[in-house]
């Protein structure tokens, strides 16, 4: 059993900038504040010290708390947050999204983060149902594919 402050004792606490941040750290699952957006954190101290005064009292954390708690920071991992991030960025629903990620991910055969022309290839043979494609519409199909020409497609 945790032993901590008694209630009166509980209400009269304060958090100041520094202990917030590390508050914000053990809700947020991440070591370093650093690793929070910049604007989330600034938004949830400014947010939590409602009568300004640069700390926050028990009162203040529960009503932040409160309205804070279901925030992407707080309830997903840096992956989900990527992965909201992009399908906004997108304008598809992150179901969509995250579907075709797993997709993405099946065709990615050496696990590189990327499809290389040979997996396009394979990809390709397999969903239009072919032994093969001929060369040069391959390479078209590949040049349409790999916008920057690095020689591979990434997720997005």
């Amino acid at each position: 059993k945790v032993k901590g402050p008694k209630e009166p004792e509980l209400m009269t606490l304060r958090l100041d900038m520094a202990d917030f941040y590390q508050v914000l750290c053990l809700a947020c699952n991440v070591s370093d504040v650093l690793q929070l957006p910049p604007n989330f954190v600034e938004t949830a101290f400014t947010a939590a010290d409602r009568d300004g005064g640069g700390d926050v009292d028990f009162e203040e954390f529960a009503a932040w708390y409160s309205s804070f708690s279901f925030s992407e920071q707080l309830v997903l991992n840096p992956e989900g947050q990527a992965m909201r991030e992009l399908a906004r960025k997108l304008g598809r629903q992150v179901v969509d999204v995250e579907r075709f990620k797993d997709a993405f991910q099946k065709f990615d055969i050496d696990g590189s983060g990327f499809i290389e022309y040979w997996e396009f290839e394979r990809l390709l043979k397999m969903l239009w149902k072919l032994p093969e494609i001929p060369h040069e519409r391959l390479q078209k199909l590949w040049r349409d594919a790999d916008k920057d020409s690095n020689g591979q497609i990434d997720f997005e």
